[in-house]
């Protein structure tokens, strides 16, 4: 195991750019800050800007065919200082797929949605909340079984209900559950059906009633679409992968694009140079463009990550930079995704940084890309003077963990 090492702050200059395909679109490296080794973030939502703080999760010993860890960080600074703190959750426990919501950074209350996998017979979902003053208190927790899987929990806008979605990887079920956050209350609503199994959640987008959830499951991509009013929901077919382990999609984001009238959702497809004894999963990085009124797919770009001579791994992440453009970070391998599978590291080929601009009919172009360092677990968050911040891994037995900023205005 690699030792963890905090502290030494570094800023190292960037450079080394690919040119740029459109002048008008930003993508500039500033500079980038060594956060330590033997650290990793595992799935989930939980790096982010917040009433401009940052925050992010990392743990330690990484199960990187598993995505859990141990001794489990919260991470905190304003964007304007560089002084972190430093906050332990649960260090005896093996957290998985974290969700982070804060509800104010003045108080400093926050919530952790995540997966404890000490036991694999049997995963337990618990919902946290941290208060400054009086610490850590549990507000929920589920269990059943091994089929847990890949939790998330949404805030119902002017509420202060927050709904806990459990997909089973076992059955065709997803648990739903609605949790008054002031008067302490946890319903357990109807199940939502899902039309095959292994479903997966990674992000959302909720807006007045209406919440949407990119929703995997075996060889499917779907969009799940629910009115927290009537408390009715459905789901519409997005696309296909096909590899030869029937994978599902992975790592879906969402970005609402309402002057363009479209969701673009990222994710990894499965391809048939996927192969997935250790959750190596490989395939290509594509952008779907989904019309907001009809909730189908228009368009289906291949962002890159997938040839002849190399495929894209599921570490990539995507973030909304402008009303009409998003950024995409990948990193790319030249044959089965070597760290999972054997321990090694010498198939990967390279980082990317990419920024895309969409257009109203649903197509996107890319307008820069950047090439860099291959690296894993890429976090993407943007402030409100154009700052870029991408969180990552260098891909190497060290394993450095870095702090990139980029300018994207």
């Amino acid at each position: 195991m690699m030792p963890l090492r905090l502290g030494l702050a570094m800023l190292v200059a960037c450079s080394a750019l690919l040119p740029v395909a459109d002048a008008e679109g930003v993508l500039e490296p500033l500079d980038k800050e060594q956060l330590g080794t033997g650290i990793y973030c595992v799935l989930g939502r939980n790096f982010f800007v917040f009433e401009e703080n940052l925050f992010l999760t990392t743990v330690t010993h990484m199960v990187h065919g598993a995505g859990q860890g141990h001794n489990l960080l919260l991470w905190r600074r304003a964007v304007d200082n560089e002084a972190w703190r430093l906050t332990p959750i649960r260090p005896e426990r093996m957290p998985a797929m974290i969700s982070v919501l804060p509800s104010g950074a003045q108080n400093g209350e926050t919530l952790f949605l995540y997966v404890d996998r000490q036991d694999e017979a049997d995963r337990v979902v618990y919902l946290e909340r941290f208060c400054e003053r009086e610490g850590l208190e549990e507000i929920f927790r589920y269990s059943n079984g091994s089929g847990v899987l890949n939790p998330i929990a949404v805030h119902e806008p002017d509420s202060s209900n927050l709904h806990v979605f459990i997909p089973d990887r076992t059955d065709t079920y997803m648990r739903w559950f609605r949790v008054d956050l002031e008067e302490e209350t946890v319903e357990r609503l109807d199940d939502v059906s899902m039309p095959r199994g292994g479903a997966r959640l990674y992000d959302y987008h909720v807006e007045d009633a209406r919440l949407v959830l990119p929703t995997a499951v075996t060889q499917e991509l779907h969009v799940l679409v629910i009115d927290l009013e009537t408390m009715t929901h459905e789901m519409k077919h997005l696309d296909t992968a096909e590899s030869p382990d029937n994978q599902p999609p992975r790592n879906m984001t969402i970005h609402p694009f309402p002057e363009k009238e479209h969701y673009i959702i990222t994710y990894l497809r499965p391809t048939d140079f996927s192969y997935r004894p250790e959750t190596g999963l490989l395939g290509e990085v594509v952008a779907n463009s989904v019309c907001m009124d009809r909730l189908e797919s228009v368009e289906q770009t291949v962002i890159g990550g997938f040839s002849a001579e190399e495929a894209a791994t599921h570490h990539l992440n995507s973030v909304k930079v402008s009303e009409d453009a998003f950024v995409m970070a990948y990193t790319t391998v030249d044959e089965v995704h070597q760290r999972h599978l054997t321990g090694e590291f010498q198939n990967y080929v390279s980082g990317h940084v990419d920024r895309w601009r969409l257009a109203s009919d649903g197509s996107v172009t890319a307008e820069a890309q950047r090439e860099m360092e291959p690296f894993w677990h890429p976090g993407l968050a943007k402030d409100s003077q154009g700052v870029l911040y991408m969180l990552y891994n260098s891909a190497v037995k060290e394993s450095p963990k870095w702090l990139k900023r980029w300018r994207t205005e």
